[in-house]
């Protein structure tokens, strides 16, 4: 699309070396998994095979003329791509609350986010076809896009683009397996952050007299025992399991 009312090679575009014009045919999002958001972001990501370098390009011209999000689509996905993109989208919801650039608006979008995906995930995991849950994670995907679009994200995508491209794991896995991990590791500078957020994870359970420490814990521990849920690969168990092997 932006090829076609640019010309070149789209590495060209990557990390602004060269400016682009928004595209002269209308652009129709139609996505078919509730995970990336792109349908409401202006970045593309393009893995270049030669050199093992995902691009990230992102600039107002990827942006869609008209996203059509109809959870009746993503009801064929694997369980093992429902699994995978649904982790991605809470990466993105949990990296927009937590990313330095965050505002009200993304934080609302963010927090709306989180709330469908929590509640909707493992039923959509469960039961490929319950339209209900398929139609939460397509509001959740398309709210956790719209925030980190604006926010950006943190760690987890800062590693899992080049790290995946170099052991071509698909993004939503590697984006899933990293999530805990960096939680734990980001703990001390955002606790407070990751506190506010554990209500989400446990609606119904009272946690305003515990320490900030403890909210935390309980809200990294809550993502952990998601991903068991969604056998989603440890990254120790992935590391151990093939990739130091280069298999």
């Amino acid at each position: 699309m932006v090829l076609e009312s640019n010309g070149g090679y789209i590495g060209d575009y990557m990390g602004g070396k060269k400016t682009c014009k928004p595209a002269n045919i209308t652009h129709i999002a139609i996505p078919t998994t509730a995970g990336t958001g792109s349908e409401a972001t202006d970045v593309t990501i393009i893995t270049n095979t030669t050199t093992d370098v995902k691009m990230m390009i992102k600039h107002p011209a990827f942006m869609s003329t008209v996203a059509i999000v109809d959870p009746y689509l993503t009801c064929s996905a694997p369980l093992p791509v429902i699994a995978a993109t649904g982790v991605d989208a809470l990466c993105h919801a949990i990296e927009a609350f937590l990313s330095k650039k965050a505002h009200p608006m993304t934080h609302t979008l963010a927090r709306s986010a989180i709330t469908h995906i929590i509640s909707s995930l493992q039923r959509s995991y469960d039961d490929p076809h319950d339209l209900d849950a398929k139609e939460s994670m397509c509001i959740g995907s398309l709210q956790a896009g719209m925030a980190f679009s604006n926010a950006s994200v943190t760690l987890v995508h800062g590693m899992s683009r080049p790290v995946g491209a170099l052991f071509h794991v698909p993004h939503g896995i590697f984006n899933a397996m990293l999530l805990p991990a960096v939680l734990d590791f980001s703990k001390e500078d955002c606790v407070e952050q990751l506190a506010e957020l554990l209500p989400l994870f446990m609606p119904d359970r009272k946690t305003d007299s515990l320490s900030v420490e403890a909210r935390a814990d309980m809200m990294i521990q809550q993502v952990k025992e998601l991903c068991r849920y969604l056998q989603i690969p440890t990254l120790r168990g992935w590391w151990l399991g093939g990739a130091r092997r280069g298999v």
